[in-house]
């Protein structure tokens, strides 16, 4: 797979590599995109548990 990105985020990358944190560009890219699935299901998860509460006060409060 073949993606572009902006010169702000290839020197982002660059930077995390300089670091030492990363030895490669794919090793950036990849944890970035776990920590965003991550962050989804965190943003799914509170969600339905906002849901369940608003259930709960419409109900308390009818």
């Amino acid at each position: 797979m073949n993606v572009s990105l902006t010169p702000e985020l290839e020197q982002f990358i660059q930077s995390q590599i300089a670091s030492g944190k990363y030895a490669t560009p794919a090793e950036v890219i990849v944890d970035a995109l776990k920590m965003f699935a991550a962050a989804k299901q965190y943003k799914l998860k509170h969600l339905k548990n906002l849901a369940g509460l608003l259930v709960v006060c419409k109900m308390i409060l009818w």
